[in-house]
């Protein structure tokens, strides 16, 4: 997933760009006392050009971490929707 994270500071609007990668989900990532966490990987080249507090800011916004938190970030939105599959694809079997 790509995203834009976009803020004003005091030269003008400033935005990083980057990814969200999430590899080895399966259908079982969801389900209870299962340990199948997917790998997720965070990726944004202006990472190590930001203030410690903006970079902060855009790892929280995006989210970095499974199970997704905090609640409403980017990889929590994207949480949402796997899940929605993985539901649908239970169902069809």
């Amino acid at each position: 997933v790509k995203f834009v994270f976009k803020w004003m500071d005091s030269d003008g609007q400033r935005r990083a760009e980057g990814t969200v990668a999430i590899s080895d989900f399966t259908h079982d990532t969801f389900a209870e006392g299962v340990l199948a966490a997917p790998v997720v990987e965070l990726i944004f080249k202006e990472a190590k050009q930001l203030e410690v507090s903006r970079r902060h800011a855009v790892e929280a916004a995006v989210g970095r971490t499974w199970p997704p938190t905090p609640a409403g970030s980017l990889l929590d939105q994207v949480s949402s929707r796997m899940k929605a599959w993985v539901t649908e694809y239970e169902q069809s079997r």
